[in-house]
């Protein structure tokens, strides 16, 4: 994590990243988060930090009583931990005549069991880069521009110096209740998720970042690099970035795998080069033995037999007939739904905004996640942001905007 309070010396933005991939039986494996103040030098300050702490507070990882329990409940409690934190800057905002005005944006993710858990409320960017570059933009900024984007109103590059891209639309402490996109994105071995605040992108491009990411194995190298750019472009407010990078040694879960430090590695107690050796015995005697059967079956029939023109159906998994759905009325973010074609085509594009650039395809029966939505264009189309969960999907994660007429409760 990198953190510098900008050419007006005023350190409003905050942020914290925790690993925990070296405790033994971890509940998650990583925890980053990035935080904007708001209102006076003063306020800003106080709201960044304090958003900070009390959300570290409300995540810790004794809270989930497993990493199974992880997976089950990360989102939930993502949403219970934005809202005490929206709850305690609100509170201190009406308490105190020092902190009118105050509030924040704020961004976090929970990592573990192969996944990234994601809360997101403001206009703080969070990326995700694999090894062969940036896979995604996470996040929708919540501004004017932001909104106007997603509804399909201007462009990704029209948004970007409008004259209402700072004017913010969610942010932390200004209302009792607050709006929270909650999302989740499967992330790998050696991935890594960056998130920073919108006064770093502002001063440095994602190619820019992608590079710095790639750069080198150390993160934290790679952030300083990052906001000493952005300070020496100019930035007059605060930027802060963190980020974390998946291990390389995992298990299909996404757990870590425990291997002591330097120990023989053995199966069963034995010493692996003498269990292979046994395993290696075991199947040429049953290759042999098998062998022997199938000679004599042949010697049997007197080899009358012939191959069969014609082989016995076996199911096919990506074939099968998908239950009944019923059509879509109301999704909401976190529902589950499924791709319905209706046999008119094979697949449809994701798009990067509505009526936007492809950013993949997806196809019939294919399970997606809602991640927000729905978002009208200018035709009053619906669209909704899903991540695609199907377990068919082959190579990088994927997500995107897809019109609502595509999709069907599970």
């Amino acid at each position: 994590m990198s953190s510098s309070p900008g050419r007006r010396g005023r350190a409003d933005s905050a942020g914290a990243v925790r690993d925990f991939c070296e405790q033994r039986g971890p509940r998650y494996l990583g925890f980053i988060a990035v935080s904007s103040g708001m209102g006076g030098a003063a306020t800003a300050e106080t709201a960044s930090r304090a958003t900070i702490q009390e959300l570290e507070k409300r995540l810790d990882p004794v809270g989930f009583e497993s990493a199974n329990a992880f997976d089950d409940t990360a989102d939930k409690a993502l949403w219970s931990a934005f809202h005490a934190v929206n709850a305690h800057i609100y509170h201190l905002e009406k308490t105190s005549e020092e902190k009118a005005g105050m509030g924040a944006v704020l961004s976090c993710a929970l990592i573990g069991g192969g996944k990234a858990h994601i809360a997101h409320v403001g206009n703080c960017h969070a990326y995700l880069i694999t090894r062969r570059g940036m896979k995604q933009v996470i996040t929708h900024e919540h501004t004017v521009a932001g909104d106007m984007v997603a509804r399909g109103e201007i462009s990704v590059e029209e948004a970007f110096g409008h004259e209402q891209s700072t004017v913010i639309t969610r942010a932390i402490g200004y209302e009792p209740r607050i709006e929270i996109d909650i999302m989740t994105t499967p992330i790998g071995g050696g991935d890594a998720l960056l998130m920073c605040t919108d006064s770093l992108t502002a001063h440095v491009e994602r190619d820019e970042i992608e590079a710095a990411i790639l750069a080198v194995s150390d993160t934290q190298a790679a952030c300083e690099a990052l906001v000493e750019t952005a300070i020496e472009r100019g930035s007059q407010r605060g930027v802060t970035a963190v980020a974390w990078r998946m291990p390389e040694l995992l298990s299909s879960r996404g757990r870590i795998r425990s291997r002591g430090a330097g120990a023989p590695r053995k199966i069963m107690g034995l010493p692996i080069w003498f269990a292979v050796l046994l395993v290696a015995i075991v199947i040429a005697a049953g290759f042999g033995v098998g062998w022997g059967v199938g000679m004599a079956g042949r010697r049997n029939s007197g080899h009358t037999s012939t191959s069969s023109k014609t082989s016995p159906s076996r199911s096919n998994p990506r074939s099968t007939p998908s239950a009944p759905v019923q059509p879509v009325t109301s999704l909401v973010p976190g529902d589950l739904a499924r791709v319905n074609l209706s046999g008119k085509s094979v697949s449809v594009a994701l798009k990067d905004a509505p009526n936007g650039n492809p950013a993949g395809d997806v196809h019939d029966g294919w399970e997606v996640k809602v991640v927000s939505g729905p978002h009208s264009d200018t035709s009053g189309n619906k669209w909704y942001v899903v991540d695609v969960t199907d377990s068919r999907l082959t190579g990088p994660a994927l997500s995107g905007y897809i019109g609502a007429e595509f999709l069907q409760h599970l």
